[in-house]
């Protein structure tokens, strides 16, 4: 049947895989490596070919993770959040075969460096796997190893690049975005950007991007704030440099998996009710061609809204909490002196809050149909 809460495809893909896995990378570590069903048909070419395929060579450095951005953008922040096709499984299909094709396409042809750099998902659940207070490895003998950890130590080190900075103010806005775009007030707004200036159905679109665009400028700003204050004693004024790279860059590169936790804490708060009653629902549709007899499931039914409402409250301070000390700590590492830390941690405190409270108000919001 091509009705989204009784067909797998679509009960599966968007609820159980893309935010499940979320939620799992968020608690324990991201399973993604083990998961991918690209890498196991890579590895499984690989084996037919008797040697690693990589046909133009080795990934291009340039690219950095700029084509995970992009898929997160297109794939998450737009077709997920902005279109009906999470609603219809034969387009879910079809997105998911594309998705296929371009994972493989690309491994094929640059090798298994394409998984860590342009898979979007497996950067998202990469980034959100810092979060985690397990860490699960596996050792040189072959053992798995489990460790448990502060929250916010994964949230301390360096991004790789910009591309990956950008990506983790995505990975925060779009979360946000998602749900604002339930509230009335986001009704408003869409009908009359799009009476104003005409542009029909694409106005979400332009509405995510600028929104997007605002984000990112106000957590560059706000970087550029803090190493001003931190920084400028110690410097006389001059240009710093970290790294070989501009201040600015340096500065963007170790606050970024600062701001992580609020992803991940409102991740898990707008998203659990959705993944566990869809899990319930998957079990109830794969149940039936085996004749099993499955009442319908309710994990929900024993919490009140008030408490339910509260346990999201409850997640997104959580989530600032564990940010302020993970930007404190890189504060500590990054400037001269504890003064200087605190200088330098203010502005970035300032837009953690701003943060919070956005998030704090969407969940306060009643939910509107689309």
């Amino acid at each position: 049947r091509q009705v989204a809460a009784e067909n797998f495809a679509t009960v599966f893909t968007w609820p159980v895989w893309f935010r499940g896995v979320g939620l799992l990378a968020i608690l324990l570590g991201s399973p993604w490596n083990a998961l991918s069903p690209w890498r196991a048909v890579y590895r499984g070419l690989c084996r037919l070919e008797g040697r690693q395929l990589a046909i133009l060579g080795g990934y291009p450095s340039q690219l950095g993770a700029w084509p995970a951005l992009a898929g997160f953008l297109l794939l998450i922040g737009i077709v997920e959040n902005l279109t009906v096709i999470p609603r219809s499984p034969t387009l879910t299909t079809v997105v998911i075969s594309v998705y296929a094709f371009v994972m493989l396409t690309g491994a094929v042809l640059f090798g298994p460096t394409w998984f860590e750099r342009a898979d979007p998902l497996g950067v998202l659940y990469r980034l959100f796997g810092h979060v985690a207070g397990v860490s699960i490895n596996r050792t040189p003998a072959g053992n798995v190893e489990i460790s448990v950890r502060p929250p916010w130590r994964g949230c301390s080190d360096p991004v790789s690049g910009l591309a990956i900075v950008v990506f983790v103010v995505a990975a925060v806005y779009t979360v946000s975005f998602d749900g604002f775009t339930n509230t009335r007030l986001y009704q408003t707004v869409l009908f009359g950007v799009r009476d104003a200036i005409g542009t029909g159905p694409p106005t979400s679109v332009l509405l995510y991007g600028f929104g997007l665009v605002l984000f990112v400028g106000a957590f560059a700003l706000t970087v550029l704030a803090g190493d001003a204050l931190g920084i400028s004693q110690r410097l006389g004024g001059e240009i710093a440099t970290d790294g070989g790279q501009t201040a600015w860059r340096g500065a963007a590169r170790a606050f970024a998996p600062t701001i992580l936790p609020i992803a991940a804490a409102y991740d898990v708060a707008h998203n659990y009710p959705y993944v566990v009653r869809s899990t319930a629902r998957l079990l109830e549709i794969s149940a039936q061609p085996l004749e099993i007899g499955v009442d319908s499931l309710d994990p929900f039914g024993w919490l009140s809204l008030q408490v339910f409402w509260g346990s999201q409250v409850l997640l997104i301070v959580i989530g600032h909490v564990i940010a302020v000390v993970a930007a404190h700590h890189v504060a500590v590492e990054r400037y001269p002196s504890l003064s200087d830390a605190r200088r330098g941690h203010l502005p970035l405190v300032v837009l953690m809050i701003g943060y919070t409270v956005l998030s704090l108000w969407i969940i306060s919001q009643p939910v509107v149909g689309g």
